[in-house]
């Protein structure tokens, strides 16, 4: 059975100008150009593996495909900065070594 819910969709626009999709709170950006009013738009987070896509036609959503599952995840960085590590040799306090 197919679910026909009713989401909230509107339009706007990236910091750069782009055009881009709301649905549901998740951002869309346009794949490729729009021919014959049919366009095709990307998931913002698809560079981190999301693949989630919306189909546009004059306008309207006309479908919804894979979700947003990959934007849960946590992702763990590993860190391999090396660290400057200050030693410290005599110091004193009052007279007194450490």
């Amino acid at each position: 059975m197919v679910s026909r819910d009713i989401i909230a969709v509107h339009w706007s626009q990236s910091r750069f100008g782009n055009p881009v999709l709301v649905i549901g709170g998740q951002r869309y950006r346009r794949c490729g150009q729009i021919v014959y009013g049919r366009g095709t738009w990307r998931c913002i987070k698809s560079d981190l593996g999301c693949k989630s896509y919306a189909i546009t036609q004059f306008n309207h959503v006309i479908a919804v495909g894979n979700s947003h599952t990959s934007h849960n995840k946590k992702k763990i960085v590993s860190r391999n900065k090396k660290r400057k590590n200050l030693f410290y040799s005599k110091i004193r306090i009052n007279g007194k070594g450490l």
